[in-house]
C-alpha cells in the first residue's frame, strides 16, 4: 500500500542472491523532502526478500529515485535521481544504504555484463 507501479517501475534480481530483488516504484504519499516528479508522485527504491517477504527502503534523501540497476558484483546500486530543481543525474549507493554519491550527469545508466 506504500508504493504503486509507474512508468519507470522496475524489478531487478540481485546478480548472485536469487532471494533478493531491487524494486523501483512510486510512493503513494511521498515523505517530506522528496520531490514529486511523475503525476505528483516521487520515486523510491526498496529491496525485497522473496522468502521472508521483507521490504527495506533504500534511502536517497531529497531525491526522487527511479531506474535502479545493480552493479555486477551486487554491492552497489545505480539509479536516476531527480532533485527538487528537476535536475537528473545518475547516483550510486551501496546496497546497505550508505555512501550515496552523484556518479555522472544524465539518466538511465545501463550496467553491462
Amino acid at each position: 500500500p506504500d508504493f504503486v507501479p509507474g512508468a519507470k517501475f522496475a524489478v531487478r534480481p540481485h546478480p548472485s542472491n536469487p532471494d533478493l530483488v531491487l524494486v523501483s516504484a512510486l510512493f503513494v504519499h511521498p515523505p517530506t523532502g522528496i520531490p514529486p516528479v511523475e503525476n505528483g508522485q516521487a520515486g523510491a527504491l526498496f529491496l525485497y526478500e522473496l522468502r521472508s517477504k521483507r521490504r527495506t527502503l533504500v534511502p536517497a534523501p531529497n531525491l526522487s529515485a527511479s531506474e535502479a540497476e545493480w552493479s555486477r558484483d551486487g554491492f552497489q546500486i545505480f539509479f536516476t535521481g531527480t532533485d527538487s530543481a528537476k535536475r537528473r543525474a545518475t547516483y550510486r549507493i551501496f546496497w546497505d544504504g550508505i555512501g550515496l554519491q552523484r556518479y555522472i550527469a544524465g539518466t538511465s545508466l545501463v550496467v553491462g555484463l
